[in-house]
């Protein structure tokens, strides 16, 4: 080793050992914070750049990384006095880089998860110098008076350089997309033209020290919001409302505590309900225990009085006032999953109109279950319910061309050969979204006849990201978390962030399984929205939800209503919020006038030959 490299060896060594005792001297000095900020930037890219130069990580070594990150990011958060466009801009920046390290620490493990390899870290490490010339730059600008200066021409310029070159890897590599485009520098501008619309609004939480930060970006601006949060007892009391919805196994003992509901809503929502008044479709980043938090349920008005006893059961619940009544909410693990040019980088053939439905695969009996699924202790359905059969008729009509496969048509194999040439996608089967073991959650295919193991019936996530899809949008109507409130609820995320790793602009999917009958209604009601109102995804999401609490069944003799949020808040949508089925094709106006003329031709001689033929009966009348 030349004493040049064996310098660097030791001064990489240095700064790992010295970045907890350097962050707690940087924290001391509160007159100091944006010094702070360039110092630990420096610290952040010296651990990223030995990082992403090793094959194979130590869960210890990345999360000295991801620590450093969230470092930076509280160190902006609690500095009062900097809260300006550029303190936000880095903010964003870092938030991404965090999303980016957790995505990586989740579909990065190896079948030991011991180890963790980076996925494409030879090209992300390609842009970490510029990137990190681009980060020091707007960390230094929080120290300059002069915000117009050459400084912030010579940024922009920096970042336009790493956004093509990000993007010209991407067109070469598409699997690299997701993860590439996290890297990239964001600025609140970019986030207001590319991922918040006229009518929609974002909202990024993130969760420390007994407080909540929300920055909060709208079409014409953005907030920094943050307020206390006893983050212990906020966790009891979401655990509290969601287990009876993720127990439930009697449908005429459902309970839903609004008063909690009321209580959580104060606490995470109320505070920011005045900036986003305006604006029905919401668009939610969770953080830690909030990801498995369906926000829709949410009470914003909530008094102590005896409930009228209706004939039908939980019908009361139509009155409430659930915040899914005041909003559209769509969910995302980063911002980045929200980019509709992500869909650009995949190939270029034409996509058609074509919708695939899978349901019902076959499988022997529950002994047959891959392994994994056995030690969820999960049991998913097997039964061959009429309604789910009705439910993929009902969800075909959305377009003229569509595949409907059932049975023993239901393989992994076609999925992975033919899943790029649809442009929807239904998947009925079972599924599970593991807290305990994020990766190894997935979709239940037709059992391998072959061998009859049944161990290649299951898809994972893993499996699933390095599949080539183009779809607008992938709903899993039948898919339910396991182990919920257990390992930081990260299996919320694994599944559906599967899907848009592989391409998908957009997931529907459901947190806890409901019974068939109502699974079906309620999908009937969806895909009702989306053909003929012709509504985006996330506003026929929350349509179906209003009509679904309208509906009602008979159950054991009793009637019972949907409005109880067991049989509508399971359902989440993540990804692309403004996506609608494709148009009918367009027919040219002089096609239209030829349709018109032909239409008259043939009522005008329809119209001739009735009366010709009147004509020759009243003569025959007459000369007889």
């Amino acid at each position: 080793m030349t004493d040049k490299n064996s310098g660097l060896f030791w001064l990489c060594l240095l700064l790992l050992c010295l970045l907890p005792g350097v962050s707690h001297l940087l924290q001391s000095q509160p007159g100091n914070a944006a010094d702070g900020v360039v110092a630990e930037m420096t610290l952040l890219h010296e651990l990223e750049r030995s990082l992403f130069q090793q094959e194979r990580l130590t869960q210890t070594e990345f999360d000295n990384v991801q620590d450093a990150v969230n470092q930076i990011i509280r160190r902006l958060l609690t500095d009062t006095e900097n809260h300006s466009s550029h303190t936000a801009d880095l903010l964003i920046t870092l938030l991404e880089r965090r999303n980016l390290y957790q995505v990586i620490s989740l579909f990065g493990r190896d079948e030991s998860d011991q180890f963790i390899r980076i996925p494409f870290a030879d090209l992300i490490g390609q842009q970490l110098d510029n990137s990190f010339q681009y980060e020091l730059m707007k960390a230094t600008a929080l120290l300059s008076a002069d915000s117009a200066g050459s400084r912030f021409s010579q940024m922009s310029e920096i970042k336009t350089q790493i956004d093509s070159q990000i993007d010209s890897v991407c067109f070469e590599n598409p699997q690299a997309a997701f993860f590439m485009q996290l890297f990239k520098p964001l600025t609140i501008e970019d986030v207001q033209k590319q991922y918040v619309r006229k009518k929609s609004a974002l909202l990024h939480y993130y969760l420390f020290d007994d407080r909540v930060f929300v920055i909060l970006v709208t079409p014409d601006s953005f907030y920094l919001k943050n307020w206390d949060l006893p983050l212990a007892e906020t966790k009891q009391q979401i655990d509290s409302l969601l287990t009876p919805l993720y127990h439930a196994d009697d449908l005429l003992k459902l309970q839903f505590e609004e008063r909690l509901a009321f209580q959580l809503y104060q606490k995470l929502f109320l505070p920011v309900s005045q900036p986003v008044k305006k604006y029905p479709l919401l668009i939610i980043i969770p953080d830690g225990y909030l990801l498995s938090l369906p926000f829709e349920l949410l009470v914003s008005d909530y008094a102590e009085t005896i409930k009228p006893e209706d004939k039908i059961l939980y019908q009361h619940y139509r009155r409430t006032d659930f915040l899914i009544k005041k909003y559209a909410l769509v969910y995302s693990y980063s911002i980045t999953g929200l980019n509709p040019d992500l869909a650009s980088y995949r190939s270029s053939i034409k996509l058609g109109t074509q919708l695939l439905t899978m349901s019902q695969p076959a499988i022997a009996s529950a002994n047959n279950l891959h392994r994994f699924l056995l030690k969820e202790n999960i049991a998913p359905t097997l039964e061959r319910s009429h309604f789910q059969s009705e439910e993929i008729k009902r969800v075909s009509r959305l377009l003229w061309r569509h595949v409907n496969l059932k049975n023993d048509r239901v393989t992994k194999e076609y999925f992975r050969q033919h899943g790029s040439d649809f442009r929807w996608i239904y998947l009925a089967q079972a599924g599970v979204m593991s807290n305990t073991h994020p990766l190894k959650s997935g979709l239940l295919f037709s059992q391998n006849i072959e061998n009859g193991s049944g161990d290649s019936t299951w898809l994972n996530s893993k499996e699933i990201s390095a599949i080539n899809l183009r779809a607008d949008m992938v709903t899993i109507s039948n898919c339910q978390l396991s182990n919920p409130f257990t390992n930081g609820d990260v299996g919320v995320k694994g599944l559906p962030q599967a899907f848009l790793i592989a391409g998908a602009r957009s997931v529907v999917h459901s947190l806890w399984n409901i019974n068939s009958i109502s699974t079906s209604q309620f999908m009937s009601k969806l895909y009702w929205e989306l053909k003929y109102k012709r509504q985006y995804n996330s506003f026929a999401l929350q349509q179906a939800r209003l009509a679904s609490m309208n509906d009602r069944f008979k159950y054991s003799g009793v009637y019972i209503s949907r409005a109880h949020p067991f049989f509508w808040a399971n359902y989440r949508l993540v990804g692309d919020p403004e996506l609608r089925p494709p148009s009918y094709t367009k027919i040219p106006r002089w096609a239209v006038v030829l349709v018109v003329y032909l239409l008259v031709a043939i009522l005008a001689l329809f119209i001739v030959r009735k009366t010709r033929a009147e004509r020759y009966t009243q003569q025959e009348a007459s000369s007889d």
